[in-house]
């Protein structure tokens, strides 16, 4: 390997690697247990039934994923991505200790080329380990129904998520050269929540617009581009009566918009400008929905806004002008407060300055 990018070897794939993965995605579709609801199927975890677990126990493959650690950790080595320890680089240089300052350094050689061709080589093991330990039970240890799909329910446990933790940096890379993976093979990075905060932003990013993409596309099929037409001087009321009646699926639609007594083709110019007002006209005081922090730059719900009947069809057509501008790719000027964004992330509100 001395001289040679590890993006320029080329190890082709065992084919038992890739029987075996058959076979194990073959034993989880006959023994998983089916998914009552169809359209969440891709999204929650795969469940295993008390046979599964117990046949995939019979096989014992924990040798097999020793190994692949072994392997990942290698190519961790030659990637830079982590450093040789002093006597094993001593070792495999034939020198001693003195004389690795002069041969580059105590790290090993640092290589910059990308791993995702040499990381190709053992993605049907990946793959395997995934099938394996990426599904929840559903029963404990003593046969009690769980009713959670909690991180602790993994077949796994805590040595999948430590797989996940040791080679996030090569399996980040893996995902960057083929992100359909996270579609397949390893959607079990979006799946268990454990797993998404060793994601990089950029591929969460990549993925989030892929499933937008998706969406749009299908919606788009069924039911055409989403058109209004706005008055200016009305564009927040005339947007709210179009749009509150429409359903989720059809605001996935490609927007179009036309400005009352106005000649003009939306190429997304005024769109982009429907959002610019509409921005603005949100934190209009007249509605009463949001009031400044005290540093003016942040929005939060206003307490009184029940003084406006409609107060919470209001809220909500906020939060679909949101989510519309955020799935099209249109920036919004609106900025809400830390604590408004937890809320919508679902995440716990704290008092900690820092957070």
């Amino acid at each position: 390997m001395n001289g040679t990018p590890s993006s320029a070897v080329t190890l082709s794939t065992n084919s038992t690697e890739l029987r075996l993965l058959r076979v194990l995605q073959t034993l989880h579709s006959l023994c998983a247990i089916p998914n009552d609801d169809q359209s969440k199927r891709n999204d929650e975890i795969p469940k295993a039934s008390k046979e599964l677990v117990t046949l995939l126990q019979g096989i014992n493959l924990d040798a097999l994923w020793q190994q692949l650690n072994a392997c990942l950790s290698t190519v961790s080595v030659l990637e830079g991505v982590t450093k040789l320890s002093v006597d094993d680089e001593v070792k495999s240089n034939g020198e001693d200790d003195e004389d690795g300052d002069e041969n580059g350094g105590r790290g090993g050689k640092k290589l910059q080329n990308s791993v995702a061709g040499l990381l190709s080589r053992f993605l049907p093991t990946i793959e395997a380990f995934f099938v394996v330990n990426a599904c929840v039970t559903d029963c404990d240890n003593k046969g009690v129904k769980r009713t959670d799909n909690s991180d602790g329910n993994l077949v796994g446990g805590e040595s999948f998520l430590k797989f996940i933790a040791t080679n996030k940096v090569l399996l980040n890379a893996l995902l960057r050269s083929s992100p359909t993976l996270l579609d397949k093979g390893l959607r079990a990075m979006v799946q268990i929540p454990g797993c998404r905060s060793f994601l990089d932003f950029d591929v969460k990013r990549h993925w989030f617009k892929q499933q937008v993409r998706k969406l749009r596309s299908q919606a788009s099929r069924r039911h055409g581009n989403l058109r209004l037409t706005i008055r200016r001087q009305y564009v927040f009321g005339d947007a709210y009566r179009q749009l509150s009646m429409r359903t989720a699926d059809e605001l996935r639609g490609r927007l179009h918009i036309t400005f009352a007594n106005e000649e003009g083709v939306d190429a997304g110019g005024l769109s982009r400008e429907f959002f610019g007002i509409l921005a603005k006209e949100m934190f209009n005081p007249n509605y009463a929905l949001f009031t400044s922090t005290e540093d003016g730059c942040t929005f939060q719900p206003n307490p009184h806004s029940s003084i406006n009947r409609e107060h919470l069809d209001y809220f909500r057509f906020v939060g679909r002008i949101v989510g519309k501008a955020v799935a099209d790719g249109f920036l919004l000027d609106a900025h809400f407060t830390r604590s408004l964004y937890k809320h919508m992330l679902g995440m716990k509100v704290s008092f900690n300055l820092c957070s």
